[in-house]
């Protein structure tokens, strides 16, 4: 639930920038992609670092 409701709350302050002239449409998408890519890495990373932590532990 808390994750579809930051979704939808991201994307509505997308749509408000576009609306509000403020940004346009690809600088929105640019930002969203951004933000992905960069929640992708983190992710990563952090899965990476959990693995070497739970081998060493075992041993």
């Amino acid at each position: 639930m808390f994750v579809a409701g930051t979704a939808v709350l991201i994307l509505l302050i997308g749509v408000s920038r576009i609306y509000l002239g403020v940004h346009f449409l690809t600088d929105v998408l640019a930002g969203f992609a951004a933000g992905i890519c960069t929640f992708l890495v983190l992710k990563i990373a952090v899965a990476k670092i959990q693995q070497v932590f739970d081998k060493n532990r075992t041993v």
